[in-house]
């Protein structure tokens, strides 16, 4: 209940007041009149009445619209200029977003039916979308699902992705290389690499033989031992089926979001920590033009106000020859 909780904070300020600078405890007299008890309940009200315009039950505004900022025409300058800065990184965030968006609809656009690809990247893109585009995207909820917020989701996805083309890569590396080995092993060598086996015993004869050299047995065939490097040389169709695997483990690579995008959003954050720090004073303070009116009410029940009272002071320690007046043209309240 709004009501009951706004005139409970007016009723514990009042006791705060009370306690800490008069020494009295006001409590009592919310409901009714005590026989022995100096404080009336009309006087209760009376000095609620001071109070209640800058706490108007009736016009209650929340604590931060009760508190008085204290920054400077420097300040408030100097905050715009670090904002601008990190707009500028919110748009290239956003940017990004818009990067990302593209990559995953691209992907899930591959699973789906050549003939629908198009019609839905339209679809999706379109901002203003006509009823048969609704039901395309309707149709298709892998398309339709894709937003900014989601982006995140997909890294998983992805990150599935890339571990099995790299699987694939490395279980066709290894069926590129050692067919590539075998095929080498059964040519004979080619005259350029005899050329160059003859040239290097030539330059490197060795120790003499102590043996005949037609009782020495003969030497078999080394084999060739072929890396990633040179497969390009000898198996140009799988260097190029292992750089298509290479490109599409790139791709998805590029769609992880969530790393980019967090990145991006902290350094926009540590711009804007640069700002001068806003201060604030809490302050009661009436609303201008909008003077409540404070009444008695019956047994401290909100829900049943009776006699209207002026703001006054308590009887029993106030001077008759001092009232407090209604509006003061001398006072700013």
């Amino acid at each position: 209940n709004d009501d009951l909780a706004r005139n409970q904070v007016m009723a514990e300020t009042l006791k705060i007041i009370s306690t800490s600078l008069m020494g009295l405890t006001v409590g009592c007299a919310q409901c009714h009149d005590h026989r022995y008890d100096p404080i009336p309940q009309r006087d209760y009200y009376g000095l609620r009445a001071i109070f209640e315009p800058g706490l108007d039950p009736k016009n209650w505004r929340q604590p931060e619209s009760r508190r008085i900022s204290l920054f400077t025409d420097a300040d408030r300058n100097k905050s715009a200029e670090i904002e601008k800065k990190a707009k500028v990184v919110d748009e290239e965030r956003e940017k990004k977003v818009d990067f990302f968006i593209d990559r995953t609809l691209t992907w899930k656009l591959e699973a789906l039916p050549e003939e629908v690809r198009e019609p839905l990247r339209e679809a999706y893109l379109c901002e203003e979308r006509n009823d048969e585009q609704d039901a395309l995207l309707k149709k298709y909820p892998s398309v339709r699902q894709i937003s900014a917020g989601s982006l995140y989701l997909y890294d998983r996805e992805y990150n599935q992705e890339i571990k099995k083309l790299g699987d694939l890569r490395k279980k066709k590396l290894k069926e590129f290389i050692e067919r590539t080995e075998k095929k080498l092993a059964e040519q004979p060598p080619s005259t350029e690499d005899r050329e160059d086996d003859l040239e290097n015993l030539l330059d490197n004869p060795g120790p003499k033989p102590t043996k005949e050299v037609s009782e020495l047995p003969e030497n078999p065939p080394e084999k060739a031992k072929i890396d990633e490097k040179a497969l390009a040389k000898h198996d140009p169709e799988g260097a190029k089926e292992l750089g298509r695997i290479d490109e599409r483990i790139r791709f998805f690579r590029e769609t992880l979001s969530k790393k980019a995008l967090d990145s991006i959003a902290e350094k926009a954050k540590d711009i804007r920590a640069t700002k001068p720090e806003e201060p604030f004073i809490r302050a009661l303070t009436e609303q201008p033009g909008k003077v409540p009116t404070t009444r008695v009410f019956f047994r401290g029940n909100h829900d049943q106000p009776k006699d209207p009272v002026k703001p006054a002071g308590l009887t029993v320690i106030s001077l008759p020859t001092n009232p407090i007046p209604e509006n003061n043209p001398s006072l700013p309240s």
